[in-house]
Parts: C-alpha cells; sequence; structure tokens
C-alpha cells in the first residue's frame, strides 16, 4: 500500500475544529474554560459529517475569544477583560501541539478581531473597546512594525455607543482595508501606500444607532449585521445602503452577533449563497440562529431559524450541521437537518465553558460547506 496515499485519503477524510473562549471569570458567565479547545471531524462513508462529542484543549490561552488559523499556526487574540491592554498572539503548529512564538500588546482594550492580507504580510486587530486599529506589518509570521489608527467619535445610543467600538476587520486586497466601528455606525477605510498606511474618510455610514458589528462580501454586495438595531444592511460595493433586512421576524428583543455566507446546494442541486446569522435574545426563546437566501437581484429572503443555547456567538456551518457556540450555555449547540423532511432541528451540545469563537483548524482538507466573504465572531 501506497502509504503517502493513504495519508492523503486520511487527510481529506479527517479534520478538527478550534474553538476560542473566554477564560477569565469576570466576564460576567462564570467562565472555567483554560483557553483553546479543539473538536475533531471526520467523513464516513455515507459522504457525512461526525464530530467527537468531547472537547480537548488544544492550547492553555488568557481570553482567546478570537481565532485565526493559518497554515502552520494560528493567530489570536488575548481580549485581557479587566485590563487597560490585550495582545496578538502567533502560535505555531508542532505535531499536533501549538507553541507559542510571540505575542504583540495591541496598543489597545480588548481586541476582538483579527484579519489577515492576502498576501499575509499585514494583519489588522481591531481594539473593541478603545475603538482602535492597529496594522501590523509581518516577514512571515515575524513582527516588523505597527501603526495604530484611534477612533473619532461615538453615535446616539449612550448606553452602547458612547465611543468608538471597533469590531471587525477585513481586507479588501492588501492595499485596502475595511473596519466595521460599532460605536460610530461607520465602516471605516485605510489604504496603503508603500509601506505606510492611512485612514481615508469613512467608507459606508450607516443609519444612527444601529451599530455595525461586521460584514460579508460577495462580488456585488455587502451584508453588514448591525448589533444594535438586529438586522442586515445590504450595501453596494461603494459603501451606499440598498435595502435593511430584520434578522428575526416580530419584535424579538436583543442584539445581533454572528454573520457568515456559505455556498451551498439546495435539493434540487442548484449552488446558491446563503446568510447564515445569530441573535442574542433577552430572553432564551429570542436565542436563535436565522439563515437567508441570496437572492439573484441580492435581496435577502428568509429561510429558516433555530433556537440555541444560552447567549449564541459564533456558528460554523459543518455539512448538514450547523454549530453554535452558545457563550452562557458554555456548550456548542449543534443543529442538523432531517433529511428527507427538510427541516432543522437541535442535536446535541459539546461542553465547553464559555465558547465565543469556532474556526477550522488549517493543515486538513475536510471543509464540506464552502464559505465566503468576511469571517465573523
Amino acid at each position: 500500500m501506497d502509504t503517502r496515499h493513504a495519508a492523503k485519503d486520511r487527510q481529506k477524510r479527517t479534520g478538527a475544529i478550534l474553538i476560542g473562549t473566554y477564560t477569565t471569570p469576570s466576564s460576567g458567565d462564570g467562565s472555567r474554560s483554560k483557553g483553546i479547545y479543539r473538536v475533531r471531524a471526520r467523513l464516513n462513508s455515507q459522504g457525512q459529517i461526525e464530530l467527537d462529542m468531547k472537547a480537548e484543549l488544544a492550547l492553555r490561552a488568557e481570553d482567546p475569544s478570537y481565532l485565526l488559523p493559518v497554515e502552520g499556526g494560528l493567530f489570536y487574540v488575548d481580549e485581557g477583560l479587566g485590563k487597560k491592554e490585550g495582545q496578538v498572539v502567533y502560535a505555531q503548529m508542532e505535531g499536533r501541539k501549538y507553541s507559542v512564538k510571540w505575542a504583540l500588546p495591541t496598543g489597545g482594550e480588548n481586541p476582538c478581531h483579527l484579519a489577515l492580507s492576502q498576501d499575509e504580510r499585514w494583519l489588522a486587530v481591531a481594539n473593541y473597546t478603545s475603538g482602535s486599529v492597529m496594522i501590523v506589518e509581518l516577514d512571515g509570521r515575524q513582527v516588523m512594525r505597527a501603526q495604530l489608527f484611534p477612533g473619532h467619535h461615538g453615535s446616539v445610543n449612550p448606553a452602547r455607543q458612547e465611543g468608538p467600538h471597533a469590531h471587525f476587520t477585513y481586507f479588501v486586497s492588501p492595499e485596502e482595508l475595511l473596519t466595521c466601528d460599532l460605536g460610530a455606525d461607520e465602516i471605516r477605510r485605510f489604504q496603503r501606500t508603500q509601506d505606510t498606511w492611512e485612514e481615508t474618510a469613512p467608507f459606508a455610514r450607516l443609519p444612527e444607532g444601529s451599530g455595525p458589528r461586521h460584514f460579508v462580501r460577495t462580488d456585488a454586495w455587502m451584508y453588514v449585521i448591525c448589533e444594535l438595531s438586529r438586522e442586515i444592511i445590504r450595501l453596494d460595493l461603494g459603501g451606499r445602503v440598498v435595502d435593511r433586512k430584520a434578522i428575526l421576524p416580530g419584535k424579538a428583543e436583543g442584539t445581533a452577533a454572528a454573520i457568515r455566507l456559505f455556498r451551498e446546494r439546495d435539493r434540487e442541486g442548484r449552488e446558491r449563497d446563503v446568510v447564515y446569522c445569530t441573535h442574542r435574545g433577552k430572553r432564551k426563546s429570542g436565542d436563535q440562529w436565522a439563515s437567508m437566501k441570496v437572492q439573484k437581484k441580492g435581496n435577502l429572503t428568509r429561510q429558516w431559524k433555530m433556537n440555541t443555547g444560552r447567549c449564541p456567538r459564533d456558528l460554523l456551518k459543518v455539512g448538514n450541521l450547523v454549530l453554535c457556540a452558545c457563550q452562557e450555555e458554555h456548550a456548542v449547540v449543534i443543529s442538523a437537518i432531517l433529511g428527507d423532511l427538510g427541516v432543522w432541528a437541535p442535536l446535541k451540545k459539546i461542553s465547553v465553558s464559555s465558547p465565543v469563537c469556532l474556526a477550522w483548524e488549517q493543515g486538513t482538507e475536510l471543509k464540506p460547506v464552502e464559505e465566503k466573504g468576511g469571517i465573523d465572531t
């Protein structure tokens, strides 16, 4: 038997999902987490994904609330709850273990999101509480230098928008970076000339009080999930508001969280883009994920909605499963589509304390659903 081919076949049929968490009990949810966890996955003979129902500790870390796996390693934030400054950390994979190589202070409070440019030369960091954005120049996986850009102002909601709150970063190209500022109701734009980044005029100004948290992007549109107004706002690629769609029908109270864009096949085998998002309710009945089809003209139509555990943050589509990181449930809650019935039902839970981020570990080809656009948590 050719062992090289056997190893390649196993790589295609096995993989792992990493889970970022809060480790600081002061996060308010009684966390007992020790860091970043791993759940192993495999493709069975029927072509369906099977998951281990027990998470293993992949790396001890403090408040790793956002994960950015890369070939050969992992970037993650140490959000630093209760501290005046957080860190971005790089850990290299050595065998099946991670070894931390460096940690860089982010120049701001509570870093919550990372993005790596297409040429892997630039790493962007969003500092939520202080509202600043840091852009780091890399040489391989080593830090060369960093630029820090402060936030500017808040908006109309005195409880949540008393100042700028950077929440998401996205490289349009290695020369252009967009970031969501939840506090300012803006999408900020940064452009690079040679080795220097500068902030330009905002890419988009969103409705007052909406609180843009993250977005996903197609070849024609951007879909911005707004935490405070609990809706998805569609923009054209010039930053103009086209339309708005409530995440849930009716008058559900709460806040929006994650948004992801997946390429799927419908029951007739036709490919389509589908937006998935999460909603954190004031009551448990408002804790849900929802999906919406992207129509040919770019508008969204509701498809499914499903109850989750308490405080759903991130989600991930894995074959016929939806995994939802439910912070206050202390579990990753799994929903499954029921075959020919075409309906979703709750399935199982994987116990993990204070999970908030889900990401495929690099080094595997097992990714049964194509993800498009920006990545949120």
